[in-house]
């Protein structure tokens, strides 16, 4: 009695997991929803069955089933023949279509080419004025500096001018004095503005070995002789000076 009991037991529970399977399996699939549950709790809540119930569910399903099959069928019937409206049917017709494609496709290229020509005249017509503007711009920069430099020569010039009107009132000592801190062709640029017989009474003024030296430096860049010129410049003979030194040479600004 107590394994037929057991066997019972079993039997439901085993019942009782299909059944929770069954469930589980038409839920999963998309069979069994909450609208088809109540209807099947409502048919059997119902007091009697209804005549042709099992007929009216069945063309029921198969109404539901070929409904959204054939909407599709249609919809894409639809597209397709949207799709090949614009395919001409006749040979002549589908050729002339050819054509006008190739036709507007020749033509977009032609745009394409155009339009690179175009920047690229454009590329060139702006390299050209960059290069045109460069050059007026070391034009201007040659003549500034061309300015400048005659801006500075007449400077100097004025300057060589005031300083020459300063020397004539001083003494050959006071000058070689004034001259001994310049630079060889500074010296000579003063002697070549003075007439030989001062510059022979102020180089005789240089006295030291040190100033002996620069007298030679600037006899040589005078184009004289410099033994010669230090002979004249010891007895302090003017003559000597323009014997041994040839014509002066303008010294650079």
């Amino acid at each position: 009695m107590k394994k037929l009991s057991g066997f019972l037991s079993l039997l439901c529970v085993l019942n009782v997991l299909a059944i929770v399977g069954l469930l589980g399996y038409l839920l999963g699939t998309g069979r069994l929803d909450k609208d088809k549950a109540q209807t099947i709790t409502d048919i059997l809540r119902a007091p009697a069955t209804p005549a042709h119930l099992r007929t009216d569910v069945y063309e029921l399903m198969n109404a539901a089933s070929t409904t959204q099959p054939t909407a599709t069928a249609a919809a894409s019937t639809k597209a397709n023949s949207t799709d090949r409206a614009d395919i001409p049917a006749t040979a002549d017709e589908r050729n002339q279509y050819v054509r006008k494609a190739i036709e507007l496709e020749r033509l977009q290229q032609e745009a394409q080419a155009q339009e690179l020509r175009n920047q690229q005249e454009m590329l060139t017509r702006v390299q050209n004025e960059l290069m045109t503007s460069a050059e007026k711009l070391e034009q201007k920069k040659k003549a500034f500096e061309e300015q400048l430099a005659t801006s500075g020569k007449k400077n100097n010039e004025a300057a060589l001018k005031r300083t020459l009107a300063v020397m004539d009132e001083l003494k050959p000592q006071q000058i070689k004095d004034l001259l001994v801190p310049m630079k060889d062709p500074e010296i000579v640029e003063y002697f070549n503005a003075m007439d030989p017989e001062r510059t022979a009474k102020i180089l005789a003024a240089f006295k030291t070995d040190e100033e002996k030296k620069t007298v030679a430096r600037v006899v040589a860049l005078m184009g004289g002789t410099p033994s010669d010129f230090g002979t004249g410049a010891a007895s302090g003979n003017p003559a000597a000076l323009s014997a041994s030194a040839a014509p002066p040479v303008k010294a650079g600004p």
